[in-house]
């Protein structure tokens, strides 16, 4: 990349509908596994992609969501496809960190432009965020920043402000700091 100030231009690509988490404040309209010809489709949107870079002389800034980005099959194949292009400068996770393993985050520290996976935590406590995104679903969002941080992965925290949890922000905050979490 040029000494000169970057260009970049911010995908947010939703990869996939299929969720394991039905959240109170969703905006998916439906939950569908991948549909047939999918696969071609995400790696025909990947091509355009990296096409309109390079024809508008910019880099690329791509966020892979959903859904739940770890419950498509090709996530890790556009991960790859994106990591080996000279055209993106960063690649980020939106996740619910429900899903994240040891062998995720092993797969996850190889891909050289990863610079963040964002968690979603709706709550401080387990009985708020859980409140509003499924039972047992806070313990598991924040084993999967554990094992994020342990393998050098930046984490942000995501975090939906709504009545049920707006008194919990300033702890979230606190909840953040002590996990070592990059942003918020």
């Amino acid at each position: 990349m040029s000494q000169m100030k970057q260009r970049e231009f911010y995908f947010q690509f939703h990869i996939n509908r299929n969720c394991n988490l039905r959240c109170s404040h969703c905006y998916q309209g439906d939950y569908k596994v991948q549909e047939p010809g999918a696969d071609v489709a995400l790696f025909q949107i990947g091509e355009h992609i990296l096409a309109s870079l390079k024809q508008w002389n910019y880099f690329g800034r791509i966020a892979l969501t959903g859904g739940e980005p770890f419950l498509c099959p090709l996530l890790w194949p556009l991960l790859d496809t994106f990591n080996s292009s000279d055209l993106v400068s960063t690649l980020t996770i939106l996740s619910n960190g429900t899903l994240i393993g040891e062998e995720q985050t092993a797969r996850l520290a190889r891909f050289s432009k990863l610079r963040e996976v964002q968690i979603s935590l709706d709550g401080a406590r387990a009985e708020t965020h859980d409140s509003i995104r499924g039972e047992g679903s806070f313990d598991k969002a924040v084993d999967g920043i554990r094992r994020l941080k342990k393998a050098g992965i930046p984490v942000a925290i995501m975090f939906t402000l709504m009545p049920q949890n707006m008194t919990e922000a300033i702890n979230l905050l606190e909840l953040a700091k002590s996990e070592k979490v990059e942003y918020v």
